[in-house]
């Protein structure tokens, strides 16, 4: 039994962004625009689905709300797609929602705990966290130091001095080097040197140094422009 098939004849739905109440067929949230509907187990998305405590219901695994009683899913625990109970899926009734084992998934969703949080370096990196971290390549050092890896910092400036004297272009591919490796492991390097509440909150703040990357990278340009100008 799907969850769209489970919640026919229900009118209303939150938005699992924000929890914002609205009709069901209406596209968007009207506060915060995230797409309105409730997930199909059947056909579950890329990032996988979260099982609400309260009513059962299946939602988006990044979801903050539960699409269908507005339930606060910071407690929520990632299920299984593909589990049966009694010969159905278990999505719609809480006495049937298959928890899967943390234990058996290193991958699961990491949310808030009574530590505040994830870290270490045996901290597993969440499936969602995986691939090129942009500000941690173009701000380098800078990224590095708001992070806590300090490393970053004494790399670059150990290579600085060697950029303007001695042997420049093998200083500048080890420091080009340096920046592809922060962009390849940097969201695993990040997560595991600090606290995170929650995934969401890593994605926050990854967000807001990418602002700031863009910011950076575009007064560097204007810089060189206005120089090669005046030259």
């Amino acid at each position: 039994m799907s969850e769209q098939r489970d919640t026919e004849g229900i009118e209303q739905i939150f938005c699992m962004h924000c929890g914002t109440s609205g009709t069901v067929g209406m596209y968007a949230c009207v506060r915060c625009g995230e797409r309105l509907y409730f997930p199909d187990p059947d056909h579950p998305p890329p990032l996988g689905l979260i099982g609400c405590g309260e009513c059962g219901a299946a939602n988006e695994a990044h979801a903050a709300y539960c699409a269908r009683c507005q339930f606060e899913l910071d407690v929520g625990e990632r299920v299984s797609p593909t589990a049966r109970s009694d010969g159905e899926y278990g999505y719609g009734d809480r006495r049937q929602a298959v928890v899967m084992q943390q234990e058996t998934n290193t991958e699961e969703r990491i949310m808030p705990d009574s530590g505040g949080g994830t870290k270490g370096e045996d901290a597993p990196l969440p499936h969602e966290l995986r691939g090129w971290n942009w500000p941690a390549f173009l701000l380098g050092p800078i990224w590095g130091v708001g992070h806590r890896i300090w490393w970053t910092a004494i790399g670059f400036l150990a290579l600085a001095p060697l950029v303007n004297a001695g042997p420049r272009q093998a200083a500048l591919l080890l420091w080009l080097a340096m920046m592809l490796f922060l962009g390849f492991r940097g969201n695993e390097l990040a997560w595991r040197a600090r606290r995170w509440e929650s995934v969401d909150k890593f994605m926050a703040a990854q967000q807001r140094w990418g602002i700031w990357a863009v910011v950076a990278v575009a007064a560097l340009i204007a810089g060189l422009v206005i120089y090669m100008y005046v030259q």
